[in-house]
């Protein structure tokens, strides 16, 4: 068929289409049939721009049936009603027309839920409440932009079409004349299978209106197939995901058999304006058969085009129409300006072509479109990134284009910020939300929304015309991401494929890149496999990293970015399983980052079955020119079976390969297929192996890893010098253990072939088996030794049948015994018993022991050394003096001091001492002479004791005592005494006063001199006064005293009067004095009116005085008529005390009862008046007389009663009055009752109380009830019989009495007869 025919039969194809979907949107929609899911409405209301009401237009949107309704117009708003109410796994559709779009919200809430695609023309359009959070059944739809019409408002559940497990996936590989099976479950009214060849030319369908459908695709030819099925009713239709196949002639593809390198002016590619640091090769896809010529083209990104020099950085992608041997027949330069690619505000530094991706025909045109990424886009931030939709020609130009960012194209992100590098790749997922529209993956790997450049991914829902209908962010802890070990700069986002179904769960998976990851080393890289949910969420995920899922690589190091980009290969394998390809575009295979691929055969959970590295001389990859610091691998795409061979191929780049000039930037085409294996196997003893050497055991463990991706058999051998033990073989890795094994030497190895015949052993291990232990020839017996003053020096002996090994002990702490058995203490031994165990091995390592004791004591008595005092014989009394003495002993413990200091010994307080301290007392010397003793006492811990020699020295005075105070010489009238004070000290002990002249003076102890009798007139005395101290030493002075003539004229002097103040109603008494050489005769008062003073100077008042001041003179006279007076007043002051309470008490009275209580008080000036604070209930008189004044009530009554005196002064004290009812309440109708069996008891109870009766009881409440009025009646019907019966009756204060009845029911009716 030539290309004019393929043309014809799209076209065809399409305006088929075109019509059924016409014919479906025009039908009237069957509302009675619900086994579909569909939802309807219940009420519909159109409201003004304030939410009220306009018009009730439930019978136009009711039903698809071209009655429309009114024009809604802009922030006006249809309220619809389900029937049952809606969650985020529903959706709302309507049939509308007009120019405008429509905000969807909670019933009268203000937040945004959803937003309708842009309405430009009559037609269905969808949403999906997928960020609702809870249920509703009432929303209002508020219309954004000129008006809206609406036709029909309806809940169709989205269709359900599933391909069962069964069948094939995409990349799954089929022998050439086999069958395609294809099973598929669906819920609508019919399927369609598609199956579509390598150019995407529909070449087979089948339907069906049974589900599950299953229907073989038959004689098949080598190649790439794609198929996909459809299911449709009257109102909506849903597909599968279009899978791909491989129909292969030959074999498994896991290595390379040819590459080729396409550059600037290599295999056929001959670029428009291709320069220096391009970066050709920043993103790879395959845009299918673009041309039609069989072979399927790439688009590659060159992401630092310059274009032209116009615009650094600007980026470009290059469309390479290929060959089947991978060379470029002819290509075309997508950039701004060129190529029909006119986009909107794409500028200097934006990275065009950052990624790419193939994500169908889009648009429904035949052609493949292409979705590209911007990473360093400036929309609304710095290098906030963009996605470029590019609806492609043939001829590899652009038709058309749209722009996602942030806020354009129906895209409005969550938290998507400057530096975001959203699109920095991308991937076609396939038709996720089941709507009929392929949709997208991009990343932003440093999204920054938990951790700075964490990263995210974003899942598009697409519209056809290239718009988002609505998005879904994946990062970490948001739609249900919740990876293990995603940190701050991981990058996840970095690279995003589409892996299929690969859990087979009927729903597209994805593989995200995370390069700098730092699993086991910074920046080694990851891989997360995301097991996806049909609302773009996250249902689980597996992370790929060095040792984790499986995944246990060839030479994965730091910084070797893991998960640079990633790919799916579909089966390469042909295990049913997609399988996937990961570069590490920074691995060190053969120089500094020259980077490397990993294939990895995958399992349907997630985990890495086993992989393969690709790099530069390894699996069959001899690249042309691939150099250090290339870092190949920054892109990678499978490019289905370009060589016609039946193996997928891979392209990869190096976009900073050095060809014509620096990081031009190269892709390599990767014919895959088997390669030849020359690798021998890996072949190890696993850790828990036996090792050689010596064991005290009868088993031998040989655990074997052997590994090689065509691994055939493991031998293992055991052997000794006789012969061969035992040979195991197996065809994996193997655990072996050899149990009752007698001693001897043995020998084991093992020896692992592939299916090449490539082999490995393992080394020759030597291991002796040797059972019996050794024994002690000669034990040292236990031993004690002096603390400190001796060490431990024993010595053990030991021998064995093979060889001795080694002795040790348990206490290392204390001892040491080294390989001659000589055990020894490496530290000084504290007293007490040391057990130590002896042990002894063999170089079999079996062990005998020897319990062995020392002791350690201690029975030394302390000593003492270096005795110091500064006491001598002429210290001087008073002196502080210090003692010193040293200590020594191992076991030091207390000591004291013993003195004597004249008197008696007396022993200090017992103090404790260190081995070799020197101890100072101190004390003060208190003898001005006198022998003083000293010594001291001292022990161990224990019990060993001492003592210090007794020392003395006696203590010589020889200083005389000194006067410090001599009166002067004494002038006396006659008549006057003598009395004066003489002082004196001395350095020791003072002793005595004395005098000469004992006849006229006598002097004291403390050195007081008077006259002891009358001294004669005119007459001069000498005294001498001498003073001595307890040594003897003596010292004197003169003293005079000159008598004058004996004629007294000396008036008396007072010696005690002062003014006095007496509060009004007490008693002045006041003693005056005075003395006089000649003695005094008596005293006086001049206010003889109200006060009186007698001979003694007893001054007291002789009647009641009143408040005031009154002056007093009072006179003195002596025995020779001299008087003297002094003037004194005495100030009677208000009375302020207050009277004081003498009877006063709580009282308790009985309810009803009268308070009669007499309360009393004193005050020396008279009881003016009582009152009390409750004048409601009581009162009081001035008496003193409480009463109640009124009945009281049952409880506490608290009184303040208040005293007054006549001087207005008052006193206050609390008392309360305690109201009690202990008097029962008493029965007034009380009697025993007979009644006639069947009859109803009606009888009324009655008592009194005082305080009133509260209510009644009876303990037989089965078969009777009394109300709290008394009435008492039965509640059952009562037998025949007596009933004791117990009423109880209750006060309202609690006190109740109870009293006993009996109720008779007795017959005595006699019977009837009828």
């Amino acid at each position: 068929m030539n290309k004019k025919k393929i043309l014809v039969v799209v076209t065809l194809v399409l305006l088929f289409l075109l019509v059924m979907f016409t014919v479906i949107q025009k039908n009237p929609i069957d509302l009675g049939d619900d086994s579909r899911g569909i939802i309807p409405i219940s009420n519909a209301k159109y409201l003004d721009s304030s939410k009220d009401f306009v018009l009730n237009v439930f019978d136009y949107v009711k039903e698809q049936d071209d009655n429309w309704s009114e024009k809604i117009y802009d922030s006006e708003y249809v309220q619809v009603t389900f029937e049952q109410e809606l969650d985020n796994s529903k959706d709302i559709t309507v049939y509308a027309r007009g120019n405008g779009s429509i905000e969807v919200y909670e019933h009268n809430k203000d937040e945004i839920i959803a937003t309708f695609p842009e309405i430009v023309e009559e037609g269905l359009y969808k949403i999906y409440l997928t960020e609702f959070n809870g249920t509703q059944d009432t929303y209002d739809l508020k219309v954004v932009g000129e008006y809206l019409e609406f036709d029909y408002i309806v809940d169709p559940t989205v269709l359900s079409i599933n391909f069962s497990s069964s069948t094939p996936k995409s990349g799954d590989m089929f022998v050439m004349d086999t069958h395609l099976p294809i099973n598929v479950s669906f819920n609508g009214d019919n399927v369609t299978i598609y199956l579509y060849n390598s150019s995407s030319v529909l070449i087979n369908s089948s339907n069906s209106t049974v589900s599950p459908y299953f229907f073989n695709f038959t004689d098949l030819s080598a190649g790439v197939y794609y198929f996909n099925a459809t299911t449709a009713n009257t109102t909506t239709s849903n597909s599968t995901e279009t899978r791909n196949i491989l129909v292969s002639a030959n074999g498994i593809g896991n290595g390379v058999n040819s590459n080729v390198k396409i550059s600037d002016g290599l295999a056929g590619f001959y670029p428009f304006e291709l320069g220096g640091t391009n970066y050709f090769g920043s993103s790879i896809t395959t845009i299918g058969d673009l041309d039609g010529d069989g072979v399927q083209d790439l688009a590659v990104g060159a992401r630092n085009d310059a274009n032209n020099a116009s615009e650094s950085s600007e980026g470009a992608v290059y469309i390479l129409f290929m060959n089947v041997n991978g060379s470029v027949s002819s290509n075309v330069k997508i950039t701004d300006g060129m190529a029909g690619f006119s986009p909107s505000g794409l500028g200097n530094t934006d990275h065009f072509g950052s990624s790419i991706t193939n994500i169908g025909d889009l648009d429904g045109d035949g052609v493949q479109d292409l979705a590209v990424g911007a990473s360093d886009d400036e929309n609304s931030d710095s290098a906030e990134g963009a996605v470029y939709i590019l609806f492609m020609n043939v001829n590899g130009s652009v038709a058309s284009n749209v722009k996602i960012t942030d806020g354009m194209a129906g895209f409005n992100p969550s938290g998507l910020d400057a530096s975001d590098m959203f699109g920095t790749s991308i991937a076609n997922i396939g038709d996720l939300d089941g709507d009929g529209v392929k949709d997208l993956a991009v990343g932003a790997y440093q999204d920054s929304t938990d951790e700075t450049n964490e990263g995210a991914v974003y899942i598009l829902f697409m519209n056809v015309n290239g718009s988002v209908s609505s998005n879904v962010k994946i990062t970490d802890g948001m739609a249900g991401f919740y990876p293990i070990g995603l940190a701050g700069y991981d990058r996840f986002g970095t690279s995003i494929a589409n892996i299929g179904d690969l859990d087979g769960d009927g729903v597209q998976d994805l593989a995200v890149g995370a390069y700098n990851d730092e699993n086991s080393d910074s920046g080694e890289g990851a891989v997360y496999i995301l097991f996806m949910d049909v609302n773009g969420s996250v249902s689980s995920n597996v992370k790929i990293s060095d040792g984790l899922a499986g995944f246990y690589p060839d030479g994965l190091d730091a910084s070797d970015w893991f998960g640079y980009s990633v790919a799916n290969i579909g089966d390469l394998d042909g295990d049913g399983v997609q399988d996937l390809v990961v570069s590490a575009k920074s691995d060190e295979n053969l120089e500094s980052a020259e980077g490397a691929f990993y294939i990895l055969f995958m399992n349907s959970n997630g985990s890495v079955d086993s992989n393969v590295k690709i790099s530069d001389g390894l699996a069959g990859f001899n690249p042309d020119g691939l150099s250090s610091s290339e870092r190949s691998g920054d892109a990678i795409a499978n490019i289905g079976d370009l060589d016609g061979d039946g193996v997928q191929d891979l392209a990869f780049s190096s976009m900073t390969d050095e060809n014509l000039v620096s990081s031009e930037g190269a892709i390599y085409v990767l014919f895959m297929g088997p390669f030849s294996d020359t690798i021998a196997p890996s072949i190890s003893f696993a850790a828990t192996s036996t090792s050689t050497g010596n064991y005290s055991q009868t088993s031998i463990t040989t655990n074997i890893t052997a590994t090689d991706d065509n691994l055939d058999t493991v031998t293992v051998y055991l052997y000794n010098s006789t012969g061969i033990v035992n040979t195991t073989t197996t065809n994996d890795s193997i655990s072996l253990t050899y149990s009752n094994l007698p001693d001897g030497t043995y020998f084991t190895n093992a020896t692992a072939n592939d299916t090449s015949d490539n082999n490995a052993s393992t080394e020759t291990r030597t291991i002796i088996l040797d059972t019996i232990l050794p024994y002690f020839t000669g034990i040292p017996t236990n031993v004690t030794i002096e603390y400190v003053i001796e060490s431990l020096d024993a010595d053990f002996n030991a021998t064995d049948t093979v060889r001795l090994g080694t002795y040790f002990i348990d206490d290392t702490a204390n001892f040491t015994i080294n390989n001659s058995g000589s055990l020894t203490n490496n530290t000084l031994l504290a007293l007490g018993t040391y057990t130590v165990n002896v042990s002894v091995n063999d170089s079999s390592g079996n062990v005998n022991s020897s319990i062995y004791g020392v002791t350690v004591q201690d029975t030394t008595n302390p000593t003492w050394g270096n005795n110091k005092t500064n006491l001598t014989t002429v210290t001087t009394s008073g002196s502080n003096v210090y003692f010193n003495l040293t200590f020594d002993d191992a076991s030091p413990a207390n000591y004291t001091f013993g003195w004597y200091n004249g008197t008696d010994w007396t022993n200090d307080s017992v103090a404790s001492y260190t081995d070799g301290e020197e101890i100072e007392v101190t004390k003060t010397v208190n003898l001005a002479r006198g022998t003083y003793n000293w010594t001291w006492y001292f022990n161990d811990t224990e019990g060993n004791s001492n003592q210090s020699n007794i020392w003395s020295i006696t203590l010589i005075d020889t200083v005389s005592p000194y006067f410090t105070g001599i009166p002067t010489n004494a002038s006396l009238s006659y008549g006057d005494s003598l009395n004066v004070e003489f002082n004196a000290t001395d350095e020791t002990e003072f002793g005595t006063y004395s005098i000469d002249d004992t006849t006229n003076f006598t002097i004291n102890g403390s050195g007081t001199l008077i006259n002891s009798t009358s001294l004669n007139a005119s007459t001069n005395y000498t005294i001498n006064v001498s003073i001595n101290d307890s040594s003897g030493n003596m010292n004197n002075t003169i003293y005079g005293v000159v008598i004058g003539s004996d004629t007294d004229t000396t008036a008396p002097t007072f010696t005690n009067i002062a003014n006095q103040s007496v509060e009004y109603g007490f008693a002045l008494a006041h003693d005056i004095n005075a003395t006089d050489a000649i003695g005094v005769s008596c005293f006086s008062v001049n206010d003889t009116t109200n006060f009186q003073i007698n001979c003694s100077g007893y001054l007291e008042n002789n009647t009641a005085l009143s408040v005031g001041l009154y002056d007093l003179n009072i006179t003195v006279n002596d025995t020779s008529g001299n008087n003297n007076s002094v003037l004194m007043w005495v100030n009677i002051t208000p009375d302020i005390t207050a009277p004081t309470f003498t009877v006063i008490a709580n009282q308790s009275i009985e309810y009803e009862s009268a308070l009669t209580y007499d309360i009393d008080a004193t005050d020396i000036n008279g009881i003016s008046c009582f009152s009390v604070n409750d004048t409601t209930n009581f009162q009081i008189n001035c008496s003193g007389y409480l009463e109640n004044n009124t009945v009281l009530s049952v409880g506490l009554y608290d009184l303040n009663i208040t005293v007054n005196d006549t001087s207005g002064n008052n006193n206050s004290a609390l008392m309360w009055v305690n109201i009690t009812d202990t008097t029962v309440p008493i029965f007034t109708v009380i009697a025993n009752q007979s009644i006639e069996y069947g009859s109803a008891l009606t009888y009324d109870i009655d008592a009194t109380d005082a305080s009133g009766i509260s209510c009644f009881s009876v303990n037989d409440t089965t078969s009777f009830q009394i109300n709290c009025s008394g009435y008492l009646e039965n509640n059952t019907a009562l037998s025949i019989g007596l009933y004791d019966i117990n009423i109880t009756v209750n006060d309202t204060t609690g006190t109740n009495n109870s009293a006993l009845m009996w109720v008779n029911v007795s017959d005595t009716t006699n019977p009837t007869i009828n």
